[in-house]
């Protein structure tokens, strides 16, 4: 059986211990996030089954092991489709909880996809492209792309996210170099892009950064159409 079994919800601990948060332009000092994980496998009858992650808008010095502590708080951004954790090696994170799958409530989220005037969003499970249902771009602006996302990616978003809702409170623009700046730091210190050339880093960066600058800031977003197109 996989550790990260189909009828099981799980609570994870990402480790921020990478990033150099001192380099960052607004002072920050977290070490930990906080993520949902689960499979839709259970959830809807559509094959193959994808794996859905919402990371907390929570974070921490210190390690938090109680997941009891993340439920009922809100997203930092909306929920996105993702690749398994990693569960072993440097860049691991942890399981700090699980619950079965049929003791959550869970809205499977829409996810949108398209450019310029042609947009389409997916539901119900059905994650691929051919299920997309045609809707105006200001009906699926707020909704997350179905993009796949990696671990990267993920802790990428964070830095994104929280920079952006602190630049907002204070006023204050950061410029589109610097942004650049700060994706490729955080990706260059990332365990998977060891291997990887800076230009091949700066390419990750140009094809992530626009799309995560221009998502709407989750808070922002009215609660009742957040992860839901508007139909």
């Amino acid at each position: 059986m996989s550790v990260l079994n189909d009828s099981q919800v799980f609570y994870f601990r990402i480790p921020l211990n990478n990033i150099a948060f001192g380099k960052l332009p607004f002072q920050m000092t977290y070490k930990y996030a906080y993520c949902r994980y689960y499979s839709t496998s259970l959830l809807c009858q559509e094959r193959p089954a994808s794996n859905i992650i919402g990371v907390y808008d929570y974070l921490s010095d210190e390690p938090i092991n109680d997941y009891s502590i993340l439920l009922g708080k809100d997203w930092l951004f909306g929920e996105v489709l993702t690749y398994p954790p990693p569960l072993r090696g440097e860049a691991k994170w942890s399981v700090i909880g699980k619950m079965p799958i049929d003791s959550v409530n869970i809205r499977l989220p829409h996810f949108k996809f398209g450019k310029n005037d042609s947009w389409f969003y997916l539901k119900d499970g059905k994650y691929y492209l051919f299920a997309g249902v045609k809707a105006a771009k200001e009906k699926v602006n707020h909704l997350e792309h179905s993009n796949i996302n990696a671990e990267n990616t993920i802790k990428l978003r964070i830095i994104v996210e929280l920079l952006k809702r602190e630049s907002k409170s204070r006023k204050l623009e950061i410029p589109n170099e610097e942004w650049e700046n700060i994706a490729f730091m955080v990706l260059r210190s990332e365990y998977i892009h060891r291997k990887d050339s800076d230009e091949r880093i700066r390419e990750f960066v140009s094809n992530l950064l626009p799309d995560m600058l221009n998502q709407s800031i989750y808070s922002e977003i009215p609660p009742e159409i957040r992860g839901t197109a508007v139909e």
